[in-house]
């Protein structure tokens, strides 16, 4: 292990620039860098060494960003343990299960199963959507054993410094139609286990590409207390390096909006009634009120199970103790996956 602290600043940025080679063969035309440095040292007023020094580690470090980092010691160099693997597991309209999750760790697999079970025991599951957005973790072991939770078509090969790995289906899977989403912050392991789903035949990726991060990592401590955190390698699936995974069916958000919208996602859990969530009464003695039938409230009659009866105008009976309508869910990217999955409850039967 090298001690970078004890180098001076030239050494230490140029033996930095060495884990790069692509991002360096992109900026040949750039001027030297030991020049520009030892030229800015010598004439640039009312800055010191020292601050100079601080400059060109930050601007370096960000051009080089995932792939080289500075980590203090209160940093955490691994994920939370005391965090939940699963972040979120809920129940939407339809039985639709949704499982988020918040990282990709030791004994992720188990806790699919357990996620899964508890919504599947009390009732009959149309589909998944298993949401990596926002997901983290470096266990690439973990992120193929909750690949092979899920019925796959064929196999995969993951490798991450430790010998190639290949994907098995076992006795227990989730065969239910799977809709993995995912975004720019679905990072390392979790961005290698939507690949591994999409590449099995598992499930279709719906959302933004991946971060790209899937990456092996070395730290080198530093003397000043920081650790640099350097990319050695990138992961590799069937024997190809593992660059940002696009989705199969884009959903165009900013990522602000996303952020913000990112907590509705479970807005009907197990067993919950919709009227209560959305602070309303489950039902009410009004008397019946008529109205007049449109498309849209057919539609919307026949996805909430209400028995409408039409009279000769064309117009409709409905006692307001009828069901309410189910909460809006405000996520672009997790209510087109509830719609996917929807219209393949519908068309799965009528296949022969």
């Amino acid at each position: 292990m090298i001690r970078l602290g004890k180098l001076s600043p030239i050494t230490f940025l140029t033996l930095l620039l060495a884990v790069a080679p692509t991002a360096r063969a992109a900026t040949n035309a750039a001027p030297d860098f030991k020049e520009v440095y030892e030229s800015l040292r010598a004439h640039l007023a009312g800055v010191d060494e020292a601050e100079l020094n601080r400059a060109a580690v930050a601007g370096l470090l960000n051009e080089l960003a995932p792939r080289a980092a500075l980590v203090t010691a209160n940093d955490s160099l691994a994920p939370n343990a005391a965090t939940p693997l699963i972040g979120k597991s809920s129940l939407f309209e339809g039985g639709l299960a949704y499982l988020r999750l918040a990282r990709v760790d030791n004994g992720l697999a188990a806790a699919l199963r357990a996620a899964y079970q508890s919504l599947a025991a009390s009732n009959k599951l149309a589909g998944v959507v298993l949401d990596l957005r926002f997901a983290d973790g470096t266990d690439y072991a973990a992120s193929v054993a909750a690949a092979e939770f899920f019925s796959a078509k064929k196999t995969a090969t993951l490798d991450w410094g430790q010998g190639a790995r290949e994907t098995k289906v076992g006795n227990e899977v989730i065969s239910a139609p799977l809709v993995i989403l995912v975004n720019g912050q679905t990072r390392a392991a979790a961005e290698t286990l939507a690949a591994l789903l999409r590449e099995t035949g598992a499930g279709l990726l719906l959302g933004n590409p991946t971060a790209g991060h899937a990456l092996l990592t070395q730290d080198f401590p530093l003397s000043h207390g920081t650790t640099l955190r350097v990319a050695t390698a990138a992961v590799k699936l069937n024997g190809a390096e593992l660059s940002p995974v696009p989705p199969d069916i884009a959903v165009t958000v900013s990522a602000e909006e996303e952020q913000k919208t990112f907590a509705e996602a479970a807005l009907v859990s197990s067993g919950a009634n919709p009227s209560a969530l959305a602070g309303k009464p489950a039902g009410t003695n009004a008397p019946n009120h008529r109205v007049r039938l449109t498309e849209a409230s057919l539609v919307r009659a026949h996805k909430q199970g209400l028995n409408l009866g039409e009279d000769e105008a064309g117009f409709v009976s409905q006692a307001h103790e009828n069901k309410p309508e189910t909460p809006v869910v405000k996520d672009p990217a997790l209510a087109r996956a509830l719609d996917l999955l929807r219209g393949l409850a519908i068309v799965r039967p009528a296949r022969p």
